[in-house]
């Protein structure tokens, strides 16, 4: 499979932290990988894993961060609640190392692989999106900034 700059481009772009500041605003956490965690590296950067986050120790704190402390699901039953957003399936899948990758039929919490798609991670807001056909919501919260 052939990679060309701009898949690169766009992986930076997702997951590269800034120099400097930004880079001190992770929350470090030493902890491994949990076996879910290295699946959801898995299925999205297949062959690719190590050479482009196992062996790089800042890319690697970035995505423990996005994953551990950035990325919240909720459910909101109260139509009241609910609010007006972008919708999962409108956000591109993130298939620069992995072609084949598909999005779920069906969404289960405790299974979504947010890496995946091709959120933002780099704004300075929260963002929202909707899970298409349910009551479950997306939150990607900013980097902390302590």
């Amino acid at each position: 499979m052939k990679l060309g700059f701009q898949s690169f481009a766009l992986l930076a772009l997702l997951f590269l932290p800034l120099q400097g500041v930004a880079q001190s605003s992770i929350r470090p956490d030493s902890g491994p990988l949990t076996a879910k965690e290295l699946s959801n590296l898995q299925e999205v950067f297949g062959n690719h894993l190590h050479d482009r986050i196992l062996s790089r120790p800042n890319m690697l704190a970035e995505i423990k961060d996005v994953l551990r402390n950035r990325i919240q699901i909720v459910k909101l039953d109260n139509p009241q609640d609910q609010k007006s957003c972008s919708l999962l399936s409108d956000v591109a899948l993130y298939s620069a190392f992995n072609p084949d990758i598909k999005r779920d039929k069906r969404f289960d919490p405790s299974s979504f692989n947010p890496l995946k798609y091709a959120f933002n991670y780099r704004i300075n807001g929260a963002s929202m999106y909707r899970v298409d056909q349910t009551n479950y919501y997306i939150i990607i919260n900013p980097r902390s900034t302590e």
